[in-house]
């Protein structure tokens, strides 16, 4: 089971939205570990590391199977058909569940509302569907960033959310010039842990007692916490 906590503390995270433009099969160039980036119906090999983070703008990122993109009001549908599932949010303590069409038009219209500098999030698009979400919550001064994912349970067990990890991964370390990226999940949510640690992620400890289930008496719950450092991605990656 994938589903992972999008951020820390918060549900509600994303970026400036724009539609997503198609790609020519003919403007392909090299890109890392098969992430490519569209940038006005092209696309493009990262031409290397981004000095500066603060100048990043919206951009969309392509995997072999999903495009990934900023979120846009018309995904409301998508987003509460796969968030308003019990076993989908067993270990997002902080996305309520029912999962309602104003709490998906409420993160949405946050997503389109956050810096895209500071917080970029991607709708994770399979055949026109969004099936879930990924950001980075960056750091701009420590070039540093957390890494949140979440997947639509139709779609656990394919090996999609490990492909779009890597994607977000390579993009923060190649373009947005990253040191570092961590990760946290429900202790108890062994799939999460696994992705982490096939994406050359290193356990760094425990949060203990970190959140409390959601409902009347619930249980406190630990919290593990990973990190990828950017050497170590480049010996991965190289």
């Amino acid at each position: 089971m994938l589903p992972f906590i999008f951020q820390e503390d918060t549900v509600a995270s994303g970026a400036c939205a724009t539609g997503p433009r198609r790609a020519q099969p003919g403007n392909v160039k090299s890109a890392p570990l098969g992430v490519a980036l569209v940038r006005s119906g092209e696309l493009y090999g990262p031409p290397g590391r981004t000095e500066d983070p603060m100048t990043i703008e919206p951009t969309d990122l392509r995997t072999e199977r999903l495009l990934l993109r900023p979120f846009r009001l018309d995904d409301v549908n998508d987003v509460v058909a796969y968030a308003n599932d019990q076993q989908w949010s067993r270990y997002l303590v902080r996305i309520p569940y029912p999962y309602s069409r104003r709490d998906g038009e409420q993160f949405v219209a946050q997503t389109l509302l956050s810096s895209w500098e500071e917080h970029p999030q991607w709708a994770i698009v399979l055949d026109e569907s969004v099936v879930g979400g990924i950001n980075l919550d960056i750091v701009t001064r420590d070039r540093r960033a957390n890494v949140g994912y979440a997947m639509a349970r139709a779609e656990w067990g394919k090996g999609l959310t490990t492909e779009v990890a890597r994607a977000v991964v390579d993009h923060g370390f190649e373009r947005l010039g990253l040191e570092t990226i961590t990760a946290r999940a429900d202790a108890r949510n062994t799939a999460s842990r696994r992705l982490m640690e096939k994406l050359g992620m290193t356990r760094e400890g425990v949060l203990r007692s970190r959140f409390v289930e959601r409902g009347e008496g619930g249980e406190r719950v630990d919290q593990v916490c990973y990190s990828l450092l950017r050497e170590e991605w480049e010996r991965r990656a190289g």
